[in-house]
């Protein structure tokens, strides 16, 4: 090999050390921040803000975070799911980490909207059909339908035949409420198949088509009561094209 490949092959080897060096120093690097992470971010305050219905130990002992735990090995997901299925009138959960040493945890928390009538009992429910507690109110009252074993923190679950049934109900209680007519609805009856029917102010009976457009059906049911005077009493059958009042 001749004389003027030598320092080629000098500078290349030399190169390859470089990078390793570079590698290594990055690694250690990396490790010397994950140890310091783990020996000085430690949990000394857990701070709770937006609870009503629950305390602030309640909220703590929900989560499962203990104090001096590190900061970095807490694991949000199992927090959060661990806290929803031991309150189930929390809403939203929102966890964070607040440098050197806070946890802060955010909630909001549902409001029933209606009573789901069964076999076992009354059960409040709120708006998007989750399952609060065995316990009864003055909302409207949901009957006609046959739940699956209910338990406080779950949706409401109507198995495959119900299913148009529970998307008819998750888009009538939030819209109920949107107007402020939770008030005046009695009862939302499934009992008859395919349709559902309201009694509003005992005065109204509405007929809905379970399966139709039932946003657009209800905002139409809006204008026809702007239509009707508040002393009118009979049937309003919205299961068709057009609203047809009946009176009684």
């Amino acid at each position: 090999m001749s004389r003027r490949n030598q320092p080629f092959r000098h500078h290349r080897t030399r190169g390859r050390f470089h990078a390793l060096y570079m590698l290594l120093s990055a690694v250690l690097i990396c490790a010397a921040i994950v140890g310091g992470s783990i020996v000085f971010f430690r949990v000394k305050t857990i701070e709770v803000s937006g609870a009503s219905r629950y305390t602030r130990s309640e909220i703590i002992a929900a989560s499962g975070i203990q104090s001096d735990e590190n900061l970095f090995l807490i694991n949000k997901f199992s927090v959060v799911r661990s806290m929803f299925k031991r309150l189930p009138y929390l809403d939203t959960i929102m966890i964070r980490r607040r440098l050197p040493d806070t946890m802060v945890i955010t909630v909001t928390e549902c409001q029933p909207a209606a009573v789901l009538e069964t076999q076992d009992g009354d059960w409040l429910m709120d708006k998007q059909s989750k399952l609060l507690e065995q316990a009864t109110g003055d909302y409207p009252r949901v009957v006609g339908l046959a739940p699956l074993s209910p338990s406080a923190g779950d949706i409401l679950a109507l198995g495959e035949a119900g299913a148009d049934n529970l998307t008819a109900l998750q888009t009538l209680l939030p819209f109920l409420q949107e107007h402020d007519l939770e008030t005046h609805v009695a009862s939302i009856d499934f009992t008859e198949a395919g349709r559902v029917t309201l009694d509003y102010d005992g005065r109204l009976t509405v007929y809905l088509a379970v399966e139709d457009d039932l946003d657009y059906k209800l905002r139409f049911f809006v204008e026809v009561l702007a239509r009707l005077n508040a002393t009118d009493y009979g049937v309003v059958d919205m299961t068709k094209d057009e609203a047809h009042f009946i009176p009684a």
